[in-house]
């Protein structure tokens, strides 16, 4: 308990450090829009990407083309900005879903590609929001990507989303009482069905707990920039579920919980990595932003007995903008 508490005011000091050296790497000109100043380099990306808007709006079909990378950039850029939300949120559901674009015999995509491309994103996205059976739904993340490219220059995106669904609940130490099976939604290990969790789901949303990830967007602050990392517990066993058990699924104790939960902050999600490939996930110039904690399988066994979690990770910039204009 000493050591998890111990964490969570060290969390504490580390946010206020945290966002001093943001603004002071930010730092020059600050312009004042409506009362609340921005840095220089804040306003430009405003401009950017308000420019950028306008012409998705405007409903031109032909106003220019650019590169694949910036395409992808101001895609993912203004669908985080516009459609994610920065609430919190209790848990967490990722998909994935693909889109298409095609380069022109400059190796460019038009503007009007694009245009559709951030339209259908947006339309698919209000319907992912529709089939939630609860009131309490948002966009969390979006993260573009280029998934494929054929040799005719067709272009296939991949855009991984991230919902947050369902109010967020105070943070809650894991307790004496907190034994989970390791995943697939089995609840605790004195057979208490009434939960609708495992281990890994109680890991999750501790992780992405606003009370312990202090880089977590709030009010006006965007995530752009977003990068993925994975970590396999094969690559962190010290630091994560990873065990051969031959009799179905194992039951993680809290005090083990406890650990993973620590360690997985302390030396997975908010150490930097290092070039040889050592140390955390986190990479140089990125704040911890989401993550996804999944299960190797969903049945009950498993031939080989191995049974481990793997951590889906996003890091991103964070940055305050004025509203972007149409």
């Amino acid at each position: 308990m000493k050591r998890v508490l111990f964490l969570l005011v060290l969390m504490g000091l580390a946010v206020a450090v945290l966002y001093s050296c943001k603004k002071d790497g930010l730092s020059g000109q600050t312009p004042t829009v409506s009362g609340k100043s921005y840095t220089a380099q804040e306003m430009q990306i405003w401009r950017n990407l308000t420019n950028f808007n306008r012409k998705i709006k405007s409903g031109v079909r032909d106003d220019g083309s650019m590169t694949l990378d910036s395409a992808i950039w101001y895609l993912e850029a203004l669908y985080n900005i516009q459609e994610a939300s920065s609430v919190t949120y209790n848990d967490l559901v990722i998909d994935t879903t693909y889109y298409t674009l095609q380069l022109n015999e400059n190796g460019e995509v038009s503007m009007s590609d694009i245009t559709t491309v951030y339209n259908q994103m947006v339309t698919d996205m209000q319907s992912k929001l529709d089939g939630f059976q609860t009131d309490y739904k948002y966009l969390i993340l979006g993260d573009l990507y280029n998934s494929t490219t054929e040799r005719d220059g067709t272009i296939s995106l991949g855009l991984t989303r991230g919902f947050g669904i369902n109010v967020l609940n105070l943070y809650n130490e894991f307790t004496s009482q907190d034994n989970w099976y390791y995943g697939n939604v089995l609840g605790m290990c004195n057979g208490d069905s009434l939960w609708d969790s495992d281990a890994g789901y109680e890991l999750e949303r501790r992780f992405n707990n606003i009370y312990v990830n202090y880089s977590a967007p709030h009010d006006t602050v965007h995530a752009i920039n977003i990068v993925p990392r994975v970590a396999f517990a094969s690559e962190y066993p010290d630091y994560m579920y990873n065990i051969v058990w031959p009799n179905g699924d194992t039951c993680i104790d809290y005090l083990d919980l406890r650990s993973f939960l620590v360690d997985g902050h302390n030396e997975i999600l908010y150490k930097y990595e290092n070039p040889d490939g050592t140390g955390g996930r986190r990479p140089l110039g990125k704040d911890f932003f989401v993550c996804d904690v999944t299960t190797n399988d969903k049945g009950a066994y498993l031939d080989d007995g191995l049974y481990y979690h793997t951590y889906s990770i996003w890091y991103a910039n964070f940055v305050s903008l004025p509203p972007i204009e149409y």
